[in-house]
Parts: structure tokens; C-alpha cells; sequence
């Protein structure tokens, strides 16, 4: 390997298969090997890290954290999490990130997301440029991290914010203290790796038989509110009360039991459950597209969403709410239709267009695979963030000073992590002396002796 070569170091933020990973693959897959040299760093073993392994990246293992509290914790147990987790073992985890710097003579690191400020932190200790790749809109407006808070901190960290869509760029733009621009660069997507045509003895009719014959809506992505999974299914209801043959499906992981469930309900009350349908994960995407005929987004917001582009390559019809980046990728009328968000009216009223004009349904799906090979190729993608690395690697200006005034505020933010584990340790023990004291205050002889002792009085 020569010297020329640019080292990137991927900090990912997780080896899972979303569609953020499938965008950093697919990147990683078409860089030009002969300048560029991309190496990653996983928290944990996974799907991610065996798709780079198999082509030739060196990969490897580092403890990582996001500083976004599982959505899942209460308010004080998102507070524990932050000082008690994230912040307490900071610095042990930024230092094992240097030293993979120092060692792989990295010369940029990418962090996969926003919520990943590991590595961020550690390429400004080691003089480094970062390059933050902004998939989504961080909105979780915490009191002890603010939104703004966290964007601006991303801006001071980062050579470079790249953002998904101009949705994504927009947003971020109205969070920061300057005016600094917010380069943009689509996901690409590997074209050739989809087919349009249904397979009747595919995994998904050999499970779910009752499908064959039938033309297949779908929404894939995992079961969240903020994927219009309430609208998807009201609308789902009035398209299969209307057309007999036609099956609607949900795609992907049980991410909230709780609205999983009401949804169930809802299509079992209108006895719909053979033709509406969560079939939980699917793992072969481009091959699942083929059996579908028209594929939904009803998301609240997105940034910029892979199965967009994939079902386009598979020359499949978007049928996607104004929610941010699939407007930017479904062109209105011509490879997909567009509706209001959280409108399951307009969104039945789309299905029900492609579903009576079979004609229009398939030429949108052909136009939908001529834009994504012309417009979001991924080879196109991966020379967009080439001139990004070259442009960071040559240009940043980051030295010694600057990365002895990130040392001093990696240990304040430790020091800050260690102050708050103690502090929560802290009211756990009030909490429980106050439980203590409900407990005695309770007993039948404290309150024998609190009658003697008023009667005393």
C-alpha cells in the first residue's frame, strides 16, 4: 500500500442492516482502492461488519456509544444514561479511537451518523479532519442536550457536515450559529442488483400463500410511530375493503410493541388480517422488492431513506408522503405520486390510482429505474465523497494546539459524566431513605409510639 493512499476511518454506529449501514457498504464497495483506503470500526459483530469484511476492508472492534438514550428509558433514566454511560466512560472509548488513528495512520474519519460523537471527538484529539454524514433530522430535544446544542457541537467537531438530501441540509442550516454551508450527496444505489419480476415460488408466496394472484402493497421499515405506521394501516383498510385482490403488507422489525399491537387490532376488528399483514424481517430486500407492486413511505420525517432508492431500482412505483428526502427522489407523477403526511385518505386514494391503471403503475416503475441508475448510481456517490476526503485530507488545518484544547475538553466532559453518575447515586439513595421512612412511618408500633407520644403532650 502506497503512502498516496487516503485512509478513512468509518466510525459506525451500529452493524445492523438499516439503511444507513447498506449506504455506508455500498459507498465503502465503490471508492477507488488505488487512492482510497476505508477502514471501519464497529461497536459489536454483525451484518455490517461480515458485508465489509467480504470486500476487503479492514474492519475491527471498538466500544462506541451513541449519545441519544434509548427511546425505551424515562426521563430520568435517559438523564442516568447520558452522564452515567455516555459521558462517564467518554474518554476511555475516545483514547481507544486515537489510538486506532495513530496506528492505522488514518488521514479522515467518517462518522456514520449524527449521533455518534466517539469518533468525532477523537479525530480532534488526534488532528485529524471529521467528516460528519448527516442521515436524519436529530430532534430530540432533551433539557441536559439540547438540539441546538448538539449541532453546533457537530459543526466545531466537523472539516465537513455532509447531509443526505437538501431536507437534511435545510434543517441542520436553521440549528447552527453561522451561516456555513451543508454540502449534500444522495445515497447511491447498486442498480444492477434488482429485478422487476415476481417469482410465485419466492420465500415470501411459499410463507404467506394466499398472497399469489394478488397485486402487493408495501411499506418496509421498521414498525415506529415516526414511519406512518397508524396511517399506513387506516389506509390499508379502505384500499382492502375496495379491492378484493390486492394484500398490504408491513416489512420489517417490531420496533413498538405497543402500536404493533393497536394496529393488529384494528385489522383484526375488520377482519382484514389475511390481507393486511406485518411479516416481521425480511433479510433479502432486492429480492422481496420483486414480488412487490407498489411500494409506500407514509413516514412523518425522513432523511433520505435507502428503500426509496432501492425500490426505484427495482423499478417499482413510490407511492411517499411530503415528509423531507423522498420528495427530492420520487418525481411527482412521473416515478411515484406524493401526498400530505399523516393523510391516510390521500394515501388509500394514490393506491387506489396505480391500482386501477396497471399501465401507469408499470411505466412509473420503469421511469423510477431510469432516474435511479442516472441520478443516484453508486459510483457517482462514491466520487462525490472522494473529492470530500481529498479536499479534507489536503486542506484541514487542525495542529497540536488545537488538539491539546480538545484533550482539556474531553476531560471536562469525563469529569462532568462522573459528577452526574454521582449525583444520580446520589438521589437513588434519597429515594430510597424517603421509602425507608414511608416504611417506618407505616408500621403499627411508630404509630402506637406517635399516640403515646401526642397523648403525653
Amino acid at each position: 500500500m502506497g503512502e498516496s493512499k487516503v485512509r478513512i476511518l468509518f466510525v459506525m454506529h451500529g452493524s445492523g442492516k438499516g439503511g444507513v449501514e447498506e449506504s455506508i457498504i455500498t459507498l465503502c464497495k465503490h471508492l477507488n482502492r488505488s487512492l482510497y483506503e476505508p477502514i471501519a470500526v464497529f461497536a459489536a459483530e454483525g451484518y455490517a461488519k461480515d458485508a465489509m469484511d467480504s470486500i476487503g476492508m479492514k474492519t475491527l472492534i471498538a466500544p462506541i456509544e451513541s449519545f441519544i438514550p434509548p427511546a425505551y428509558l424515562s426521563l430520568k433514566n435517559m438523564e442516568e444514561y447520558y452522564f452515567g454511560r455516555f459521558l462517564f466512560f467518554l474518554s476511555e472509548r475516545v483514547r481507544e479511537l486515537v489510538r486506532i488513528i495513530k496506528e492505522h495512520k488514518v488521514n479522515v474519519v467518517h462518522s456514520s451518523t449524527i449521533t455518534i460523537l466517539d469518533g468525532a471527538i477523537a479525530s480532534n484529539v488526534a488532528g485529524v479532519p471529521h467528516i460528519c454524514h448527516v442521515h436524519g433530522k436529530y430532534i430530540a430535544n432533551h433539557h441536559f442536550l439540547p438540539v441546538k446544542a448538539v449541532y453546533s457541537l457537530i459543526e466545531e467537531l466537523s472539516s465537513e457536515m455532509v447531509a443526505v438530501s437538501d431536507s437534511v441540509s435545510e434543517f441542520i442550516r436553521g440549528y447552527l450559529p453561522s451561516n456555513r454551508k451543508i454540502a449534500v450527496i444522495y445515497n447511491g444505489i447498486e442498480s444492477d442488483k434488482y429485478v422487476a419480476n415476481k417469482n410465485s415460488e419466492s420465500a415470501l408466496f411459499r410463507e404467506y400463500v394466499e398472497l399469489k394472484g394478488k397485486k402487493i402493497v408495501a411499506l418496509i421499515g421498521r414498525v415506529y410511530d415516526v414511519k406512518g405506521i397508524d396511517v399506513y394501516v387506516d389506509a390499508a383498510i379502505n384500499v382492502a375493503l375496495k379491492w378484493q385482490d390486492v394484500a398490504l403488507l408491513v416489512i420489517g422489525p417490531i420496533g413498538d410493541q405497543v402500536l404493533y399491537e393497536e394496529s393488529v387490532r384494528k385489522i383484526e376488528l375488520m377482519g382484514l388480517s389475511s390481507r393486511i399483514i406485518f411479516t416481521g424481517y425480511r433479510d433479502n430486500v432486492p429480492k422481496l422488492l420483486a414480488d412487490i407492486d407498489i411500494v409506500v413511505c407514509a413516514s412523518i420525517s425522513e432523511g433520505f431513506p435507502y428503500v426509496v432508492l432501492e425500490s426505484m431500482a427495482a423499478s417499482k412505483p413510490v407511492i411517499s408522503t411530503r415528509c423531507g428526502g423522498p420528495e427530492e427522489a420520487v418525481v411527482d407523477g412521473e416515478t411515484g405520486l406524493l401526498v400530505d403526511v399523516g393523510c391516510s385518505a390521500g394515501l388509500s386514494k394514490a393506491i387506489g390510482i396505480l391500482l386501477d391503471d396497471e399501465e401507469t403503475m408499470l411505466k412509473m416503475g420503469a421511469k423510477g429505474k431510469e432516474r435511479a441508475v442516472n441520478v443516484f448510481d453508486a459510483d457517482q456517490y462514491a466520487r462525490a465523497f472522494e473529492k470530500v476526503y481529498t479536499f479534507a485530507a489536503s486542506s484541514d488545518d487542525r495542529g497540536s494546539l488545537r488538539s491539546h484544547s480538545w484533550e482539556l475538553y474531553l476531560v471536562s466532559l469525563s469529569n462532568l459524566g462522573v459528577l452526574g453518575r454521582r449525583v444520580s447515586a446520589l438521589e437513588r439513595e434519597v429515594m430510597e431513605l424517603r421509602k425507608f421512612e414511608a416504611l417506618i412511618k407505616d408500621n403499627i408500633l411508630y404509630k402506637t409510639a406517635k399516640k403515646i407520644r401526642n397523648l403525653i403532650k
